[in-house]
Order: structure tokens, then sequence, then C-alpha cells
């Protein structure tokens, strides 16, 4: 579905940050856990969105998930798609992180 843009009635179609089935291990003194599992969303342009939840949901992780800024000691596993700007990220190096 289609939307539209806030300036003019012409309908938005990409998006500018797309996130499908992300999933996210972390490793911590041996042992893996998934910390996010399955993710997906869309945000277009002129959408301002909020991500709320409660303590321990994985908020964190997905910002941290999304800036490429998981720490390194855990290992970090990442599954699934991040599309900025139409700029595939997951297995993605540092300089395409650091560009997009």
């Amino acid at each position: 579905m289609a939307k539209l843009s806030h300036r003019m009635s012409e309908p938005v179609t990409e998006s500018v940050l797309t996130v499908k089935d992300l999933s996210v291990i972390l490793s911590r003194e041996g042992r893996p856990s998934r910390v996010l599992d399955g993710i997906s969303f869309d945000i277009f342009p002129t959408e301002i969105i909020a991500l709320v939840g409660e303590s321990g949901s994985g908020k964190t992780s997905i910002g941290l998930t999304l800036q490429g800024l998981l720490p390194r000691e855990y290992l970090p596993q990442i599954a699934g798609s991040i599309r900025l700007a139409g700029i595939e990220l997951v297995g993605a190096g540092r300089r395409t992180w650091q560009s997009a």
C-alpha cells in the first residue's frame, strides 16, 4: 500500500529504512543469547517513529544494531536485512556502514 506524502498528493513508495526479519545473537562468556528475533519495519520519508517497550525488550539492541554499534566483544551475529536508502548493511563492511 502506497503512502501519501505530506507535501503533495504523490505516493511515497520507497522507505528510507527497511528492516526485514532482523535477528541478532550476542555471546557473553561463551554463551550465545538471541537478543532480537524476526524484527521487521519500514520508515518512510517525513515519518516520525517512537520505539517503546518494557525494560529488556530490545529497544537499545535495535538502536545499536541499526547504527552498527554492537559491541564487538559480544561477537554479534546479525541475520536478516537492514536497507538504508537502498543500501544493504547486513554483511557489509565497516566503510559501508560509516558512509550510509
